[in-house]
């Protein structure tokens, strides 16, 4: 496997999928609303876990910039009800 070096160049503002998961009966689009307050963003059900205790989510958005994604991926992370951000 080859190593790759350096950082991605990402040309900004674009598009961004968020993945998030969280515990089944967490209330996904609410908790991202609150989160991402008076940003547009598209959620969507994505999957459900084998035994159904978690579910996941996609979340689009528009980033502005680097600090923006950060900021974002942050946010997300450290909400109580999300368990985990890719």
């Amino acid at each position: 496997m080859r190593e790759i070096k350096g950082k991605a160049k990402i040309t900004y503002p674009t598009k961004w999928k968020f993945k998030i998961i969280c515990k089944k009966d967490c209330m996904a689009e609410n908790t991202v609303k609150s989160i991402l307050e008076l940003q547009k963003f598209k959620i969507d059900f994505s999957n459900s876990s084998k035994k159904d205790r978690y579910s996941s989510y996609s979340i689009e958005m528009q980033i502005l910039d680097e600090n923006h994604l950060k900021n974002t991926y942050a946010a997300l992370g450290d909400h109580p009800e999300i368990l985990r951000v890719l």
